[in-house]
């Protein structure tokens, strides 16, 4: 998860060109310190068994800040186990 990475050229190039099952990139300057324990809390919950969706929503509005702005897409499942 980084900043600025759910802009083009690299949402297309990762959604589309390199297939991904799901990505998760800020819209523009993420916060250092809320974004970080956003991510971390998605993927604990992710890999806990929580959809990505479901996780990052709740993560998200527990831990980040509203000026934070993240993309979240793909064209796969949205649970790491299918």
């Amino acid at each position: 998860m980084a900043c600025e990475a759910f802009n083009d050229p690299m949402k297309s190039a990762v959604i589309n060109g390199a297939n991904s099952q799901k990505y998760a990139a800020g819209l523009n300057d993420l916060q250092v310190g809320p974004s970080d324990e956003t991510a971390f809390c998605t993927m604990q919950n992710a890999i806990d068994g929580t959809s990505i969706s479901e996780s990052f929503d709740f993560c998200y509005n527990t831990y980040d800040i509203k000026n934070d702005h993240w993309g979240l897409g793909g064209n796969g499942s949205d649970y790491f186990d299918k």
